[in-house]
């Protein structure tokens, strides 16, 4: 049957290096759909595998942002969910961290 991977390879997608120091903030532990199997066609009721991530994006494809030449450190937070990543106080603090004393080092 047709078979969609959420975890499929994307640094055909993300070839390019952002060219500026990049800062890694992810979670991960958190159910996360990474396969949808579909029987025969893709009209057909789909079986979901789930795995680790943020409960949007696979963990695979999050730590893709760790491969970047310019990559300046990165912080995983366990258990927050993609949609509260930017409001969650601890990735709160790593962010104003970082901005204010323009490297990772110290965060």
């Amino acid at each position: 049957g047709a078979q969609f991977l959420a975890s499929a390879d994307l640094r055909a997608m993300m070839a390019g290096d952002p060219g500026v120091p990049t800062y890694c903030l992810h979670s991960n532990e958190v159910p996360t759909v990474v396969a949808l199997d579909f029987p025969g066609s893709v009209t057909a009721a789909p079986s979901v595998t789930h795995g680790d991530g943020d409960g949007t994006v696979p963990l695979k494809s999050l730590e893709l942002c760790n491969k970047f030449p310019s990559a300046d450190g990165g912080k995983v937070l366990p258990g927050v969910k993609h949609k509260e990543l930017v409001t969650a106080a601890e990735a709160l603090e790593v962010i104003l961290c970082v901005v204010k004393n323009g490297d990772a080092a110290s965060c």
